[in-house]
């Protein structure tokens, strides 16, 4: 129920202005999709050009934590990815050799939950879990989760981990 609360909250209290002054905001762009994350409808309606949503999230943790909520609510009752039956995890990614191997990269995984439901579901496949998030959500998480690699990272920036390592963004 608090999920759906912080989702209420997000959208009236903090995205309402967003949403009313998208139409102007594509109008003066001439309609063309944004391409740039430090231009969008968010910074034009909140007066902030040049920082990304993210970026305001880290000034902002109240709005951050009911982001959070909303991920958490949205992702509530669907099937988990790392389930079985909704993908074939073993026959695509169960082939590390080595714990030392990264056998996947969820980017922009908010607190882990995704990687810590994945290694609860496969404990048995080997290879490193690596949760890729904002500094802001790192400095929470780094210590608490048990198995997984945290670092720090943009994902409109290039990524660092090369290989074949699979990449999840939800």
């Amino acid at each position: 129920m608090r999920c759906i609360v912080l989702t209420q909250d997000l959208s009236f209290d903090d995205f309402w202005n967003v949403h009313q002054k998208t139409p102007e905001y594509l109008a003066k762009n001439k309609w063309k999709n944004p391409t740039n994350a430090r231009d969008c409808p968010y910074q034009y309606a909140l007066d902030m050009p040049g920082t990304t949503i993210f970026e305001h999230f880290a000034q902002r943790p109240d709005i951050a934590m009911r982001f959070g909520g909303m991920m958490t609510a949205y992702a509530a009752g669907k099937p988990m990815w790392a389930d079985e039956h909704a993908y074939p995890v073993k026959a695509r990614l169960g082939n590390a050799k080595t714990d030392d191997e990264v056998l996947v990269v969820d980017i922009g995984g908010g607190k882990g939950h995704d990687l810590a439901g994945f290694r609860a579901r496969h404990p048995d496949l080997k290879g490193k879990l690596v949760l890729q998030e904002v500094p802001y959500l790192v400095d929470q998480v780094k210590d608490k989760l048990e198995g997984i690699d945290v670092m720090a990272h943009d994902f409109n920036s290039p990524q660092p981990i090369k290989g074949k390592a699979a990449g999840l963004v939800i």
